[in-house]
């Protein structure tokens, strides 16, 4: 059996996001552990959520993705393991603080992402594991990157 550790930088906390990657698909002799390495409670998320003016064209993604706010009860009820952990050196700090408790050798691929992404598809992994067809998949922004041009 394979393993896939999925490790996500827990600040925005959008259910959908926790819900897609738990539903996943995976190739039959795959199995998957999901991670969110928090760097605050999700409730400071949900009073940002709720204030937030969405402009742009792409609006109606951000209201798609944040629909529901995901609190510590639901990340765990989603069966990912959740830790909460200073924010000592911004974004991918979570990465070194998932390395220190938890051993890489014990996962064949491993994704770390931020928890801010809304995924379309619950194909995502089978077709990064089994290499198939790349062409249907659209990759979309809220932003244009920093620098400009680069996605998040």
């Amino acid at each position: 059996m394979k393993k896939l550790a999925v490790v996500a930088s827990g600040w925005h906390f959008p259910y959908s996001f926790y819900e897609s990657i738990k539903n996943q698909n995976l190739p039959e002799d795959w199995e998957m552990d999901m991670f969110c390495i928090s760097h605050r409670d999700p409730i400071y998320s949900a009073k940002e959520k709720s204030e937030i003016q969405l402009k742009g064209n792409r609006a109606h993604l951000d209201i798609r993705l944040y629909k529901q706010i995901a609190f510590k009860d639901d990340i765990k009820n989603l069966n990912w393991n959740y830790k909460e952990y200073a924010n000592t050196i911004g974004d991918w700090g979570c990465s070194n603080q998932w390395l220190d408790k938890y051993d890489y050798t014990n996962y064949d691929l491993i994704l770390f992402t931020h928890d801010d992404n809304l995924i379309l598809s619950n194909n995502w992994f089978s077709e990064i594991i089994l290499n198939t067809n790349f062409d249907t998949w659209e990759i979309l922004s809220n932003s244009c990157g920093a620098p400009r041009g680069w996605l998040r």
